[in-house]
């Protein structure tokens, strides 16, 4: 059974999924990888999102941004609200 996760977004622990976020974002096509908002501001907390600046390679589609965007995102699948 899946466990709903949560996570309260520090500093630290964004720098602790930098590999993975970078790796993501390589396997759909984006590069230069920014954090902008309230995360960059160190503002973030368990209900903030993170706002992530990214650049397409050419060739690269808006379907390619939603699939890294899904791949990214925190799982909803057991959050009713």
């Amino acid at each position: 059974s899946q466990r709903k996760q949560t996570c309260t977004m520090t500093a630290d622990v964004l720098n602790s999924y930098c590999n993975d976020i970078l790796r993501l974002a390589a396997h759909h096509g984006a590069r230069h990888v920014r954090v902008f908002g309230s995360a960059a501001r160190g503002g973030a907390g368990p209900t903030r999102d993170i706002d992530l600046l990214v650049r397409m390679d050419r060739g690269r589609s808006l379907l390619d941004l939603t699939k890294l965007s899904q791949e990214l995102a925190p799982s909803r699948a057991e959050d009713p609200s």
